[in-house]
Order: C-alpha cells, then structure tokens, then sequence
C-alpha cells in the first residue's frame, strides 16, 4: 500500500513540473494573443499570435501572425505587428506586406526596440499563404539576450493598412491609421489589433 501511495505522488510531481513547460510555448492551438475574426479588412484582420522557439536553433526567438488573408501583391503595405516586454523594455517585431516593401515575395520583416523614433534591424521572415501566417525568426541577440526562465509579458499585437501615398509618408502613417479611426471612420477596418483590451498571456523563454 506505501508503495502504492509512492507512485502516486512520484507520478503526481511529474505533471506538476511537467505542465508549466507545456503551457509555456505557444502553437496555433494555443496562441498567447488571439483576436475576433470580422473585425476589420480582410488583409488587416488580425487573428492570432504565437511565440515559438525550437531545440536546434535556441538562438532564436520566432513569433507567427496570422491574419484572414494575405496580399503580397497589395499596392501599398499591410503591416503586422508583434509586441511585447522584457525586464521592462519594449520589443517589437514587424512584418510588411505589399509591393510597396519590395521585399521577398512582398514580405519584408524587422526587429526592434518600440518607440517613435525606433531604429530596426531587417530579420528573416516567411509568409505562407495558405495558412496566412507571417513568421519572424528574431536572433535573441537583438531583443535582450533573453535566456531560459525569462518572461515576454504585456504581449499583444495590432495591423493596419496602407495606401501607396501613406507609405511615401513614412512608418508614422500608422497614426495616420488611428487618427481616421478617432474620426469615427473605424467602420473602413484600416487596423486591428489582438486582444482587444489587455494583453495576451506571458512567453516564458525555452532555450
């Protein structure tokens, strides 16, 4: 019967350690930030974000987004957004679609610190058009040098579209985006942005 009991609790204290690690990593399945569909333009309509890293390259960070649909061959730009925070400073991670970028297959993808006048630095990124993702393979040298046990918090995410004549205007366009929006012009679904209040839940770094 002590025996017994033993195993019990042995196998009890593996799931408890074991869990935290499984919830820790985000998937499509279980995406630290999620969002409603419907909400916006197709292009722009946000509906998830997930943080990822994978065993064989523990020097990056990855983050997917996904949206309703993606157009590479959009005239302008529909910009994808990723944000989060570290020991209290303030990434982002940022992928571009559209001819406008004339990056490859129209994805152009960076990293940075957040802020107004932020300087970027050009990452490698994918985009599948099945799935409409939009993935970021971030070096963590860029964001912080995170290591094992350290937490992303106040995670969350946010698109917007722009015409060819708002790119020529620069980044700062995107206020262009929320200043037509103040104007009650939220109907034309020019951003979105997940969760809609609050943040997503916490990454806790893997590797």
């Amino acid at each position: 019967m002590r025996k017994k009991i033993t195993g019990i609790l042995m196998v009890m204290l593996l799931f408890t350690t074991v869990l935290p690690l499984t919830v820790c990593a985000g998937d499509p399945e279980n995406p630290e930030i999620s969002d409603a569909t419907g909400d916006a333009r197709a292009n722009v309509d946000l509906q998830k974000a997930w943080f990822f890293e994978d065993s064989t390259t523990p020097e990056y960070l990855y983050i997917t987004i996904q949206v309703a649909l993606l157009q590479p061959q959009y005239q302008g730009t529909s910009q994808n957004l990723v944000l989060w925070t570290m020991n209290n400073v303030k990434y982002l991670a940022f992928g571009g679609v559209g001819k406008y970028m004339g990056g490859v297959n129209g994805l152009y993808a960076d990293v940075g610190r957040a802020g107004i006048f932020s300087q970027f630095t050009k990452i490698n990124g994918s985009m599948d058009l099945t799935t409409n993702t939009i993935t970021c393979k971030i070096p963590k040298s860029l964001i912080g040098n995170p290591h094992a046990g350290d937490a992303l918090t106040k995670t969350y995410a946010g698109t917007s579209q722009r015409t060819p004549l708002m790119e020529k205007l620069g980044r700062d366009a995107y206020f262009i985006t929320w200043f037509f929006q103040k104007l009650g012009k939220s109907s034309l679904g020019w951003m979105d942005q997940a969760p809609d209040s609050g943040y997503g839940k916490d990454y806790i770094i893997q590797y």
